[in-house]
Formats: C-alpha cells, structure tokens, sequence
C-alpha cells in the first residue's frame, strides 16, 4: 500500500504569511516616500496650494492724485466709489438673494447668476455709487461684501479735455493725455483685501492685508478761466465760418507755460466711450500742417539776423509772380515795389521768396531749426509730433522758395506758438510745459519738474525788429481784425492751401490761422489760433482767425 506525503500543515500559510508581509512593508514603503515627499519635499508648494483654496487676494486700487490748474481747482479727482464681491454658494443658498441682489444692483438676474456660476468668491461689479452701496449694505445679504475703491471724475467736464485724457480702469494701455504721462506719479499703490474661504469654498471673512496708498497730486500752469474763454471762441469760430474743426493754444509768453489748450472737435472725459478717436485727440501736439504765411516770419528773422535785409528796404514784387525754377509762383493779389516791412504788412508770397533765397541753404535750414521745427518741443503731454523738417539734401531746386512762405515743411500749432513766443521774449525760445509742481498726498510739498534751459535763437535786434513788423501787420496790415481794444497787440496771418495728395494744392481747401502776442512791448500771453478748412468765401487767416485771437486776449 502506497503511503501519501501530506504537507506540512505550516508550510503554505508561512509562504503566504511572507507575501502579505511584503506587500504590506511595500506598501508602508510608499506611504513614508509619499508623506515625506509631501511633507519635507514640497510642504512650500503644498502650503501655497491650500492657501489658493482657502484665500483669495483682492486687488484693491487707491485713490489717483488730483490733477488742479494753476490756481489750485480741480480738474480731475478721485470720487468714494465701491465694489461689490459675493459668495456664489452662500448667495445661492438663500431663496430670493440673487433676485434681490440684482435688483439692488440694476442689473439682470441672468446677469448675476452667470457671474456666480462660475463657483468661489466672485466680483460683480464694480465703481458703485455711494447710494447703491448703501442699499447693498443694509440689505446684509449673507456672503455679498463691499470694498471702497475710487472712481474717475471731471468735474468741468469736456473743459481741457485733450490736455487731462481719462483713465480706462483697469486697462493701463487705455490712458490718455496728463492721466496717460504722469500715471507713475498720480496713480498712487495698489491695496490688498484677503478673502478667506473654507473646504467646501463658502465665504468665512473679509480683512484688509493693505490699504492702498494715494497717488500725488499735480498742478498744472492751466488756468481754467482762460481755457473757457478759448474753447468758447473757438467753437464760436468753427461754427460761425463752417471749418472742420480747430486749435488754440494759450502760452505764458516768458515762461512757456500752457494757460490753454482747446480743440474742436472735443468730448466729456467722463463718458470716453462715446467719443470718437478724432474728438479725443490732442491736434495742438499731435497733428502736423503746412503753416503758409505765419512762417514768414521765420524767414524774416533768418534774412535780418544775417543782415541780408532792413525793413525799409524797397523790393520788387514782380506785380504777383515769380519763376523759381522755371516754376511760377503767385500772390494772392498783384504787388509792385514794397519796403520789406510792407511785404510783411501784406504777405506777398513773391518778396519773402525773395528775401528767403538770400539765405544758404545751410544757413535757411539752421534758422528753421533753431526755432524748434523738425523736432518736438518737449511738452509733458504724450504723441507729440516733431513735424517735417526734410534735411537739405532732399530739397528740390524750389523747397527753398516754397519754405520762405510756409510750404513744404509741417509744423505743429505748439511750435508755431513757441517759435512766436521767442520772438516776444527777444528771441530767446523757452521751453512749453504743463505741469508746474507735482504735491505730496498731505500736499504740504512740492516736486518741480526739471526742464530743458531756454535757448537764444536770434539777437535781441532781431527779435525787436520782428516785433515791428509784426505790430504793423495788426494796425496796417493782413491783421487787422487781430486787433485788441486797450492793448497793442503783435502777429502774423497764415493762409496756406491743403495738400492735395499727389502733386497738387487743393484751391477750395485752406487752413486758416493767426499767431501772436500781447501786449507788443511787454508780452504776457502768445495765442495761436488755427481754423481747419473754413467755409465760404472769407477763409484767409486775417478774416476768419484773427477775430477769434483778438476775443481770447481782449479784456
């Protein structure tokens, strides 16, 4: 009989004993491994993923400086405004909240119930007045939290408005004018709420992490009295001759300061989003034309600085035309022999052609560009244009002539007041500015803005018999409509034909303007006025800028 071997009865639980206690010590292996990779390894990361769960940083911004005019009023400030946050489960959770949430904030329901689908701690909306955060507040609905910010204003709305800009919030590429150049100064620091959250996302708390720091106000050399009176005479002068639009600017005429600045077009800073592109635009800095006969005087003072002509000199005007080049050349009337002083007084194209092609080439381009043409003039203000100031080498047998009365160059209606200021100012260019002092937010000190030094750019002789000629043009000349009662006032009209495109001058299409100061010996204030193709049959600068020159600076 055949004996069977039975196993040992302890053989296969020892072997599965061992296999369980491997998996197990495997196991315990990886759950060290795990915790230690988790705990020493990564806590930082670990510690930074909870408090994404559990907190949310609210973004908090502070109250923007004041921007004033020179004798300290407001034209743009800072106003109390709120921003609502809610819970989106708590809000939820309560039968009516989101109804009467939304009907609190004058918006949708579905508007409301779309922002808190999104889940956590939601923003919905933002700048609230004061009144609607009020209600907001005594209706406590649970989870809905309210946050001061600041909002935006212009409280003399469009006044100034191309000068101030606005301020798209939270979009830093949205800025424009001062808001736009001195933002690093007046936007001040960014606050911090903390929003704390529990496991299932519900709302705890609000507190403050910090308080948001307010920017620095600034003062500018604006004076706000005189800005009215120039916006109101140029929309005046815009309506009255049908012209497309505008500029005036207003300098002190030994410092440089902007007393104004207006443009036609124009829009409410307040309400940026209606406005069109071309109505926001700052023309005075931004924009470039041929000047026509104001640049006249630039020649005048480059031919008498050299001594290449005295304003009694008798010169032949041809009777209205001259060949340059085989080219001809016409005045706006006939003129026969006038002194040089009366070629001024009436603008014969002809004779400053003349009087300019006595000048090198070198020497007619130095002048031009000593009194700050072909390049920008500095202004605290953002987009200037530097013109068009083409060098020699690029001239045609006729630029030269055609510059001599203000064709083939491009100018701003800044530098054209610039340059007439450092004629009054014996022919010394000062630098124009806006901002005169920059205030601490206590506003108990100042900060003045450096500034480039004025610069000589023809002798005091020069400039006195420019004054001459230019006080002649007012009570004798092209100017006379220019003329303001109780004062002697000093200028030069321009009528230059727009550019066509192609080759060609437009014959219907003009920018009109006049440039000049007051009073003629003593000069305080340089106006520049510059109408964009005025209407009807009076569109010269004597009969259609000139009025307005002499409202702004009359008494």
């Amino acid at each position: 009989m055949t004996s069977l071997r039975v196993p040992s009865p302890g053989g296969i639980p020892r072997a599965r004993l061992w296999l369980v206690a491997s998996v197990f010590m495997l196991w315990g292996a990886c759950a060290l491994f795990t915790l230690h990779r988790l705990q020493i390894v990564r806590v930082d990361d670990m510690r930074a993923r909870a408090r994404r769960q559990q907190e949310c940083i609210i973004r908090v911004e502070p109250r923007r400086g004041m921007i004033l005019d020179r004798m300290g009023r407001q034209l743009a400030v800072s106003t109390d405004a709120f921003t609502v946050y809610a819970s989106a489960s708590q809000v939820g959770e309560e039968p009516g909240s989101l109804a009467k949430l939304a009907h609190l904030l004058g918006v949708p329901p579905s508007r409301v119930a779309r922002k808190l689908a999104r889940g956590g701690f939601v923003l919905l909306e933002r700048r609230l007045a004061p009144d609607v955060a009020d209600a907001i507040r005594d209706a406590k609905i649970p989870g809905v939290e309210l946050v001061a910010e600041a909002k935006r204003f212009y409280p003399q709305g469009e006044l100034a408005a191309q000068v101030l800009g606005f301020v798209v919030p939270d979009n830093p590429d949205l800025r424009e004018g001062l808001e736009q150049r001195y933002d690093d100064v007046i936007r001040g620091t960014p606050g911090a709420w903390l929003a704390l959250r529990d496991a299932t996302g519900r709302h705890i708390r609000m507190e403050a992490r910090q308080a948001p720091a307010p920017g620095h106000d600034i003062v500018t050399s604006i004076d706000e009295v005189i800005q009215h009176i120039a916006e109101r005479e140029l929309a005046a002068a815009v309506r009255e001759t049908g012209a497309r639009g505008g500029m005036v600017v207003v300098l002190n005429t030994p410092t440089g300061e902007v007393l104004a600045l207006a443009n036609r077009p124009t829009f409410n800073p307040n309400q940026y989003g209606k406005a069109k592109p071309a109505a926001r635009r700052d023309r005075v800095v931004t924009d470039y034309y041929e000047p026509g006969s104001t640049f006249k005087i630039i020649t005048a003072a480059a031919a008498i600085d050299e001594g290449l002509v005295r304003a009694s000199e008798a010169i032949d005007c041809e009777n209205g035309l001259i060949r340059v080049a085989g080219v001809p050349i016409r005045d706006h009337k006939p003129f026969g022999i006038l002194s040089f002083r009366e070629v001024i007084e009436e603008s014969s194209n002809v004779c400053a052609i003349k009087v300019g092609m006595r000048l090198s080439r070198a020497a007619f381009y130095d002048y031009v560009a000593r009194f700050g043409f072909g390049a920008r003039t500095g202004i605290d203000l953002p987009g200037e244009t530097p013109g068009l100031l083409r060098p020699t080498s690029r001239w045609s047998a006729t630029s030269q002539a055609y510059m001599s009365f203000g064709q083939e160059i491009a100018v701003s209606a800044l530098q054209v007041a610039a340059a007439f200021s450092a004629v009054a100012n014996g022919g010394v260019w000062v630098p124009p500015h806006v901002v005169t002092r920059v205030l601490d937010p206590d506003g108990r000190s100042a900060k003045v803005p450096e500034l480039p030094a004025p610069r000589r750019v023809i002798s005091e002789s020069t400039a006195r018999t420019l004054v001459d000629l230019m006080e002649a043009t007012v009570w004798e000349g092209t100017g006379k409509k220019a003329a303001v009662p109780g004062y002697r006032a000093a200028g030069k009209t321009g009528t230059a034909q727009k550019y066509a495109g192609g080759k060609t001058y437009s014959e219907s299409q003009f920018i009109a303007s006049f440039c000049g100061f007051v009073p003629a010996r003593h000069p305080v204030l340089t106006i520049h006025v510059v109408l964009d193709d005025p209407s009807g049959d009076h569109y010269h600068g004597g009969d259609v800028a000139a009025p307005a020159f002499s409202r702004i600076a009359g008494p």
